[in-house]
């Protein structure tokens, strides 16, 4: 029974949290030595995420399941534009709203330039090595237990034998949200340095678009294939780029 379990495991895909966990810690370690920014900014922007996520997480265990089956009964449409927005703009207030509160209530309202990127590095990374911890602790106990295998829905039993070349999208998804974050968290600080009120909108909309267009995305491609997997990273990566651009347009302005 367990040769059968472990054949049904393709080892490789730990490369993908390897990666995710390396993309978080890469991006820290590299701007606190290269601008010997204090580990307070990294750690401040931790831990904003960790307390911005967790209203999030119990929406997703109450209210969620709940308005996806009210909004369905409405026909797809409804459903995605509803979802899309329901997701959106939680992370926006959220993240954003919550982080502008944070930051304007506390000393880290005088941040300056580099530690302002520094703030949202710590954001964007904790995220890509939470993921990528948690998937490679989970990878590694059901290869060490593969009859664990078993208790797993079909639909998870199934993600442990995707293709290697699959590996990448999920490091293409995390270098994308760590440039995502760090754009949108620039925007919050420079909306509380500055007192320009709108940099923060901007910074609610921009990722109020990140999420929101995760239903539509998700109902648009098929991700058990190859193919739809990688398609569903475009729109991501183009939005990491856009952000890696607007992040250096704010900096200017700092």
């Amino acid at each position: 029974m367990e040769s059968y379990y472990s054949e049904c495991m393709n080892p490789f895909l730990l490369i993908a949290q390897i990666g995710m966990l390396l993309v978080g810690l890469v991006a820290v370690l590299w701007w606190k030595i290269n601008k010997k920014v204090k580990w307070k900014y990294f750690c401040f922007g931790a831990l904003l995420w960790i307390i911005a996520i967790v209203p999030k997480v119990i929406m997703d265990f109450t209210v969620s399941a709940y308005l996806l089956v009210w909004l369905s009964s409405y026909g797809i449409a409804a459903m995605l534009v509803g979802m899309g927005l329901y997701v959106g703009l939680r992370t926006g207030f959220f993240e954003s709203g919550f982080s502008y509160l944070a930051i304007a209530k506390t000393k880290f309202r005088k941040m300056k330039l580099n530690e302002a990127l520094a703030f949202g590095i710590g954001f964007g990374s904790i995220e890509a090595i939470a993921i990528g911890l948690i998937g490679l602790i989970s990878m590694l106990v059901l290869i060490s237990n593969p009859a664990l295998v078993e208790l797993l829905p079909p639909a998870q039993q199934a993600a442990l034998d995707l293709p290697t070349i699959l590996v990448f999208a999920p490091i293409i998804e995390r270098t994308a949200a760590v440039m995502i974050h760090v754009f949108s968290s620039m925007l919050v600080v420079y909306a509380v340095v500055k007192r320009k009120i709108n940099y923060l909108f901007i910074s609610i909309l921009f990722k109020t678009l990140v999420d929101g267009i995760i239903p539509l995305l998700t109902y648009a491609f098929d991700l058990t294939t190859v193919t739809g997997i990688y398609m569903i990273e475009i729109p991501f990566v183009v939005l990491g780029v856009l952000a890696f651009y607007g992040t250096k347009l704010v900096a200017k302005k700092f």
